[in-house]
């Protein structure tokens, strides 16, 4: 086996070259049992990734958090917070109007009703109903006066470029029909039925009910 010094140099060596590994992938390039790599890993301080059950971990000098304090390296994320918890308690607490519930899972690139509903008993934040969809607040008192205060003047001014019931129901049933689908499809279709909208009303309508699904095509709102 290589002394302590080569296999110090191999695994960081690995992680500078591919970024995350895994326990499985250390153990292999490294001839170490799991013990020894835990061992390893606490001593360099890795990060563990909050999605994919903890499997990947990364140095932390590698990740170049967004201001969120969250970093993508394609589908493994990770957060300066550590746990998925503490992440998802400081992005609702830092926030300026809360989130809603499509906000955070935007944000943190993960289906929101994967892992939400427990936060429900969170003493950290909590959920409120405001214009027919659920947004998630601080509960500390003062940020939660300030961030309520912002999303109802934000709300506020979205209702009034909301469009008629009619064309909302024209949307809804052209997206039951075509569950993946563009912008500028569902206009497209729709005019051909009546409804004259641009594309930035249909955008707002469907922002504004929390309708964008993590399943659709990513262009979909850049159509």
């Amino acid at each position: 086996m290589a002394d302590q010094s080569k296999i110090e140099e191999l695994g960081i060596k690995a992680f500078q070259r591919r970024k995350v590994l895994t326990i499985m992938e250390l153990t292999s390039l490294l001839g170490l049992s799991d013990r020894s790599i835990h061992r390893r890993l606490k001593k360099w301080k890795a990060l563990t990734s909050y999605n994919h059950n903890g499997r990947y971990y990364t140095l932390p000098s590698t990740p170049c958090f967004d201001e969120n304090g969250i970093w993508h390296f394609h589908d493994i994320s990770f957060s300066s917070q550590g746990t998925l918890k503490k992440t998802v308690v400081s992005i609702v607490t830092n926030s300026l109007k809360g989130l809603s519930a499509n906000e955070i899972g935007n944000m943190l690139n993960m289906n929101p009703q994967s892992f939400l509903s427990p936060f429900q008993n969170d003493p950290n934040i909590f959920r409120e109903k405001i214009s027919g969809r659920y947004i998630w607040f601080a509960a500390t008192p003062q940020i939660l006066q300030k961030q309520q205060s912002e999303r109802i003047e934000c709300e506020q001014k979205e209702h009034i470029n909301l469009i008629s019931d009619r064309d909302a129901v024209m949307i809804l049933v052209d997206m039951l029909h075509h569950p993946m689908t563009k912008v500028q499809d569902i206009q497209h279709r729709i005019i051909g039925k009546g409804v004259h909208l641009s594309d930035k009303a249909i955008i707002d309508f469907l922002v504004h009910h929390d309708l964008q699904k993590k399943t659709m095509d990513r262009n979909f709102f850049n159509a």
